[in-house]
């Protein structure tokens, strides 16, 4: 994983974040108890990107294997510092490693079932 290039909340990223962004790769890591029980990094099919326009709104194209097509939607978002809250999914991501030209999201959860401490974490890895 790429270290940070802005770790302070007192920056914020919300217009370094506008505009297209293709997707790179996207690595998935699960651990339970502290052990890692899944790590993967999956290259992103050619064509798939995100665009953040500066109304709070962006627009998604991902490719959906089993039906073998594209399939573009929007949601909305907001950046307050160094998160990213993504409102179509809920989730709340760290931007790091953040250039003119890269950007990583990082989003976390943990919760516990039955003694387990499960900890899934996601990085989305995109280029413009």
């Amino acid at each position: 994983m790429a270290a940070c290039s802005k770790s302070s909340s007192s920056v914020d990223d919300s217009a370094a974040v506008l505009g297209k962004w293709t997707l790179v790769s996207h690595r998935d890591k699960t651990s339970k108890n502290g052990v890692n029980i899944y790590d993967q990094t999956s290259i992103a099919p050619a064509g798939e990107y995100i665009n953040f326009k500066s109304n709070g709104t962006y627009m998604y194209r991902t490719y959906d294997s089993s039906l073998a097509v594209y399939v573009i939607d929007s949601s909305t978002y907001h950046v307050s510092g160094t998160n990213l809250l993504d409102y179509g999914n809920g989730t709340n991501y760290q931007i790091q490693n953040l250039t003119s030209t890269a950007m990583t999201l990082y989003a976390s959860s943990e919760f516990t079932f039955s003694g387990v401490t499960q900890k899934d974490e996601n990085w989305l890895n995109l280029t413009r």
